[in-house]
């Protein structure tokens, strides 16, 4: 299975059972409690960035790379961080300062 199925197996998945995702579910539930409209949308469109307004789109896009590094089924795998990491230099982020994170949450984790 190509790399980009996988990270959108579990959209699959939650739409297949609910028709919505766990992005657009969090989305709705913020915008119900008033939430600040961009902070709704940049949730909302977190699955997919390159379909967000372009005013939450980099937001959209950071939060879609954080999410791919911590999943709830193996957070801070190594698998995971590969993905985030690609998406991270794709969308032209400072992939050393993400990687500088990473270990240092990593180093945090394994000391516990």
């Amino acid at each position: 299975m190509p790399k980009y199925r996988q990270c959108r197996r579990h959209w699959w998945v939650e739409r297949s059972y609910i028709q919505e995702t766990t992005a657009t579910v969090a989305a709705a539930i913020f915008e119900h409690w008033n939430f600040d409209k961009e902070f709704v949308k940049m949730i909302e469109f977190s699955d997919d960035p390159s379909v967000a307004p372009e005013e939450v789109k980099e937001f959209s896009t950071a939060l879609n790379i954080v999410k791919t590094i911590v999943p709830v089924n193996n957070p801070f795998g190594e698998h995971s961080i590969s993905l985030g990491i690609n998406k991270a230099e794709k969308a032209g982020y400072d992939v050393a300062k993400l990687q500088a994170a990473i270990d240092s949450i990593l180093e945090k984790i394994h000391a516990q």
